[in-house]
């Protein structure tokens, strides 16, 4: 599993957050040689000024790393994000690009008998 977390510079409120609505997502880049896959981390926790999202390993190999795409961060349908002034938050994402976060989801073979 990859879990990525989002930093607000403030404490924000993330409304509704209930299995009836969409939730909130950011979209990853998983790099495999001249092999780019995107793949979609759905909101997994919050806690006062941060987001969590996490994408559990399906098959998608990145031996070449996993980035974060830029302003990927959307809102689930009928989500709101606020401050405690109740103005919406800014969610322009920078991409952040980490190829030490690799994936190999080769299983070992037998070499010799």
């Amino acid at each position: 599993m990859v879990k990525v977390t989002v930093t607000f510079d403030e404490p924000i409120f993330l409304d509704p957050v209930t299995p009836t609505t969409t939730l909130p997502s950011v979209t990853l880049a998983m790099f495999n040689g001249a092999t780019v896959n995107d793949v979609t981390a759905e909101w997994d926790s919050s806690t006062a000024n941060s987001l969590t999202f996490a994408y559990t390993i399906a098959g998608n190999t990145a031996l070449d790393g996993i980035t974060l795409k830029q302003d990927s961060l959307v809102l689930g349908t009928g989500n709101t994000l606020k401050d405690a002034a109740g103005n919406d938050a800014v969610l322009n994402v920078a991409a952040f690009v980490n190829r030490d976060v690799t994936v190999d989801t080769t299983g070992p073979s037998i070499e010799q008998l």
